[in-house]
């Protein structure tokens, strides 16, 4: 039941955000936290709405191994600041759908096949919502763009 209590304010919490433009959640936490888990869940239940759900993951913005690993593989640093493109991040989908353009890539980037991926924009409704999961979400760089933060710890 608990469960249940927590998809039931988190719902209510995003459904109940106004703004003119697709509200913006980020799932960010520690490894193995549930952040995925989590986003896929409340993604799930906020189709309930009849409200657009855009649903994305750092992980479709990683960079390549030769920029992840030039610090070296176990490299807190190199994790920290080379895991991923943020700049892609903001300018393919924070950017586009906070600013009214609302043509946006929810992936740039495969790390399985460590190769660029060439996806076609997608076109946001107005009152879309993104449900974004991934590690260091509320770096600085990104902090700003999220309506509505959600870490797991």
């Amino acid at each position: 039941m608990q469960t249940e209590n927590l998809f039931n304010h988190l719902s209510e919490a995003i459904l109940g955000y106004q703004k003119d433009s697709p509200i913006l959640v980020g799932i960010d936490g520690v490894d193995a936290a549930g952040k995925t888990a989590l986003a896929d869940k409340l993604a799930d239940r906020l189709e309930e709405s009849n409200r657009q759900i855009i649903r994305a993951s750092i992980d479709g913005f990683h960079n390549p191994k030769a920029i992840r690993y030039r610090r070296g593989r176990n490299s807190p640093n190199g994790y920290y600041q080379d895991s991923f493109n943020h700049h892609l991040i903001i300018d393919k989908l924070l950017k586009p759908l906070s600013s009214g353009d609302l043509r946006y890539k929810e992936m740039v980037f495969d790390y399985r096949i460590d190769d660029e991926v060439n996806v076609p924009r997608k076109k946001a409704e107005k009152d879309a919502i993104l449900i974004m999961d991934g590690i260091f979400l509320f770096r600085p760089e990104l902090l700003n763009y999220w309506d509505i933060k959600i870490f797991l710890d």
